[in-house]
């Protein structure tokens, strides 16, 4: 479903993220992985930005934000429409949306935590 890992930033998981609560799940979980922007800075998810927003069929506006998550560098491009202009001539045509990010950052977390599980067990085996 997502991108294979790659070293480079053509394959950056772009995600859009609407209103207040998705944007906030979204950077708590970005924090929760040991992610940083691009720039250096620290993800704070009381800090929610905006870089774009869309009209309802009601009439009501709704503000969104883009991420460029890169998963092996843990670097997220914020609001950054330079990325996903890259993004899609790179033909990387998906943007994803937040349930789905949570999903694959969830089985990327399990994989990582039964990684370190083995590992401790291995190396509790071998000090006996």
């Amino acid at each position: 479903m997502f991108p294979q890992r790659r070293d480079n930033y053509r394959w950056t998981i772009n995600v859009l993220c609407t209103g207040r609560t998705e944007n906030r799940q979204m950077l708590e979980r970005l924090k929760k992985l040991g992610y940083s922007y691009e720039r250096g800075g620290e993800i704070d998810p009381q800090k929610i930005k905006y870089n774009s927003h869309r009209v309802d069929d009601d009439g009501r506006k709704h503000m969104e934000s883009h991420y460029g998550v890169h998963p092996s560098t843990r670097k997220v491009a914020f609001s950054d429409a330079m990325k996903m202009v890259e993004h899609r001539v790179n033909g990387n045509r998906k943007v994803y949306t937040l349930q789905e990010f949570l999903d694959y950052t969830q089985d990327e977390f399990r994989a990582e935590l039964i990684q370190d599980l083995m590992k401790e067990s291995r190396e509790d085996s071998i000090c006996r």
